[in-house]
């Protein structure tokens, strides 16, 4: 038997977040209630593709945590949240571009990160969401 390899461990809302590869979907995003039933894996973020979450960590945010994630090639590296539920794609840089968010940190009620923009021509800029994917603003 192989090592599922778990890594970027992070606690919110009394749930363990962390990547890992289950040999199947590749390395993608689990949660853990403590418990071996509660262990599952939250989504396959890229269905018979390489499956990777880019991030080495886990910011949590309102009882979710967020990272940057490899989905299909549609929708590129671009920021997901995950809860008990899934995870959720915040699609920054529509179509096959990538926003690639990057230095994710809470402060003031809100997530703020650094990614690639709308068209990706303004570049990298600071970007702020309160967790609602409508209010992702660029600051």
């Amino acid at each position: 038997m192989n090592s599922s390899n778990p890594t970027s461990l992070k606690g919110a809302a009394s749930t363990l977040y962390f990547f890992a590869n289950d040999g199947i979907a590749g390395n993608e995003i689990w949660s853990s209630d403590g418990t071996t039933l509660g262990t599952n894996g939250l989504s396959n973020l890229n269905p018979g593709g390489s499956g990777q979450p880019l991030s080495t960590t886990l910011t949590e945010y309102e009882g979710k945590v967020y990272f940057q994630g490899q989905g299909p090639s549609s929708s590129g590296k671009e920021l997901y949240a995950a809860d008990q539920i899934g995870a959720t794609l915040f699609d920054l840089f529509p179509g096959s571009g990538s926003s690639e968010p990057a230095n994710m940190i809470t402060f003031n009620n809100n997530l703020f990160f650094v990614a690639n923009g709308l068209t990706g021509s303004i570049g990298r800029e600071w970007w702020s969401t309160d967790g609602i994917t409508a209010s992702i603003v660029k600051i």
